[in-house]
């Protein structure tokens, strides 16, 4: 997960996919998971409220992303690519969790939205993806003028991603026609 760091700067650091539901599981049993976080609720609801003000927001870059559509009692899922190959940043929220036997380590989980034109027919959520003038602000780099975004101007940018671009398939891609990392630049980072 990108995050920036105490001096303001860009960092990669290594982070679980999921938060623990709070209590305590039933005995014999693995907690609950928590995977997203809706944009719209992501400053009011307990669970995530206090990440997302105090600035624990950082962004997951990804070449694809999954969408499950639920057909029966099966989740159908399909890949979805950006046509010019490059990767998304998808928002999320990290915290600092501690287990029962005292170690301590850092999980993050995924801002969903609205889904867009294209994920709409599959299912009616998508992660927020942010767009590369709101990847700083998202991460609480300063404006030009030196301000922080507010929670207003954060929330704003968690929005359906629109782009023509985009292709799906119910398929894995073939991981022999994948770009590799170094085809291309990224981001900014």
């Amino acid at each position: 997960i990108m995050v920036t760091d105490n001096l303001g700067r860009r960092r990669l650091i290594r982070m679980r996919w999921d938060f623990d539901k709070p209590g305590k599981p039933e005995p014999g049993r693995r907690p609950s998971l928590i995977v997203h976080a809706r944009a719209e609720t992501i400053d009011q609801l307990r669970t995530f409220k206090t990440a997302f003000l105090e600035g624990r927001r950082g962004v997951l870059l990804a070449r694809t992303f999954n969408e499950g559509e639920e057909v029966g009692s099966k989740t159908r899922q399909y890949v979805l690519t950006p046509g010019d190959r490059k990767p998304v940043a998808i928002a999320v929220i990290w915290d600092r969790f501690t287990t029962e036997g005292g170690m301590t380590y850092l999980a993050y989980v995924m801002v969903t939205t609205a889904a867009n034109r294209l994920i709409t027919p599959i299912t009616d959520r998508m992660p927020a993806v942010l767009e590369q003038k709101d990847i700083g602000g998202w991460l609480g780099e300063r404006f030009p003028g030196g301000e922080p975004a507010t929670p207003e101007q954060l929330k704003a940018m968690l929005k359906p991603m629109e782009r023509d671009d985009w292709t799906t398939g119910p398929e894995k891609p073939d991981p022999r026609k994948t770009v590799k990392a170094d085809q291309g630049k990224l981001f900014d980072l």
